[in-house]
Parts: structure tokens; sequence; C-alpha cells
């Protein structure tokens, strides 16, 4: 397991500030993530989503540009929309 890192609550405010500017206008793609904020946000290691991407089964579009891989944070928010599941009653 990685050490923590000391920067991460900053940078998941960041983007969570992101968020409620795409959940207001789902159209905007020009907020896009790294590969890091994006683990981070839905709570996977960087290399598992380079695993994932790897072995081309990714439930989170991605793009590649440059050798970069960015993620629009409108896909990332709907994985975790997908992900979510409805507690049942008893």
């Amino acid at each position: 397991m990685p050490a923590p890192d000391s920067t991460l609550p900053a940078r998941l405010a960041a983007i969570r500030q992101q968020a409620t500017v795409v959940q207001s206008d789902p159209i905007r793609l020009d907020v896009l993530l790294d590969t890091r904020d994006t683990a981070a946000l839905v709570g996977k290691s960087e290399s598992t989503l380079n695993r994932w991407r790897c072995q081309g089964n990714n439930p989170i579009p991605y793009i590649r540009q440059r050798g970069s891989v960015r993620y629009a944070l409108a896909d990332v928010l709907s994985y975790l929309s997908a992900c979510r599941v409805a507690s049942r009653q008893p």
C-alpha cells in the first residue's frame, strides 16, 4: 500500500468543486482528470485503472492524448452513479 498522499484532501476538494459545475451542466467535457485523481475519486488504485485500460475492460471511458490519459469528470461521476446500490428495507 502506498504512503498516504498529503495533497489528496486538497485535490479531492478541487474535484468536488468541479463536480458541482459539471452536474449543473452535464454537457461540459472540459473538466479532465488524470489517472491519479480519478483513482482517488473512485476509490481504486492507479494500477487498477491502468490494468482495466490494458485489458480492454475499462468501465470508465478515457481520452488518450499525446501519451497522456485523461478521464472526463462527467464520465467518472456517471461510473460512480452506476455503482450505487440501493439499500433494502428490512
